[in-house]
This record gives C-alpha cells, sequence and structure tokens, in this order.
C-alpha cells in the first residue's frame, strides 16, 4: 500500500509504524532490532520533532544497554577464566 509512497508522501504513518515497531522491539528485549528501527526514522525523517523523538527513544535504549554490556564483559572474564 505504502510502496509507491515517498518518505516525505507517507511521513506520519511511516513514522508512527516505525516508531511502534521499535517500541515494540525494545519491550521484547530485542534491543538491536529496536535501534536499527530507530536508526533508521532518524536517517529519513525531515520533521525535527519526529527525529527528537526517535532520538529520545534510542537515549533510552542506549542508557539501558550500557549496565547491561558492561555485566557480560564482566561475566565473561569471571566464566571464561
Amino acid at each position: 500500500m505504502l510502496k509507491n509512497l515517498r518518505w516525505d508522501e507517507a511521513n506520519d504513518i511511516l513514522f508512527q509504524t516505525h516508531l511502534e515497531s521499535a517500541k515494540v522491539e525494545y519491550l521484547l528485549g530485542e534491543y538491536d532490532l529496536a535501534e536499527i528501527e530507530l536508526d533508521y526514522l532518524i536517517e529519513h525523517l525531515i520533521h525535527v520533532k519526529q527525529r527528537e523523538e526517535a532520538f529520545e527513544h534510542k537515549m533510552v535504549i542506549n542508557n539501558h544497554l550500557g549496565p547491561y554490556r558492561k555485566a557480560v564483559v564482566i561475566l565473561q572474564k569471571y566464566y571464561l577464566n
């Protein structure tokens, strides 16, 4: 249905679809997929307000991933040595 439309023609619909998809991926624990969705959005968005919202969600994901990644490194050192 939206395949033949450019981003500027279907911006609001595509924005909401990708943003909701990123939120679902995040809630499912698929942080990498959520970040990919958000990166795609940020790359294609025209409106500053929408980019701001996508960046906000990206910051939340990265804030939660920081301690997780550190914990994985610590556990790997503990169990692999």
